[in-house]
């Protein structure tokens, strides 16, 4: 099998999208200026697809909220492509991401 140069270079910008997307993550916790040490940890994936607006329910109360991973090649930026409710972490603009949230 001949590889010509061109092929090389796509395989690499692949392999570049691909650890790119993963590398992303938002370590800060958004807690709306609360300081909660209770409730229960877990994680939660939520996905924007076709960069529409996608909101993903959680059951009993938000308390906090970090991104963990980004899975997405687009950006995942609090506030604009991505955010949370009482009782929802919501993506938009393409943004695939999972989450970190503390329930109470």
């Amino acid at each position: 099998m001949c590889l010509t140069l061109t092929r090389i270079l796509h395989y690499l910008s692949l392999v570049g999208l691909i650890l790119f997307a993963g590398c992303a993550a938002d370590p800060k916790w958004h807690d709306g200026d609360h300081e909660h040490d209770r409730g229960e940890s877990r994680g939660l994936s939520c996905a924007s697809y076709e960069n529409a607006y996608q909101r993903c329910n959680v059951d009993g109360r938000l308390l906090k909220v970090r991104l963990r991973e980004r899975l997405s090649v687009s950006e995942c930026e609090y506030g604009r492509s991505w955010g949370w409710s009482r009782h929802a972490v919501w993506v938009d603009k393409g943004c695939r991401a999972d989450f970190d949230i503390l329930v109470d």
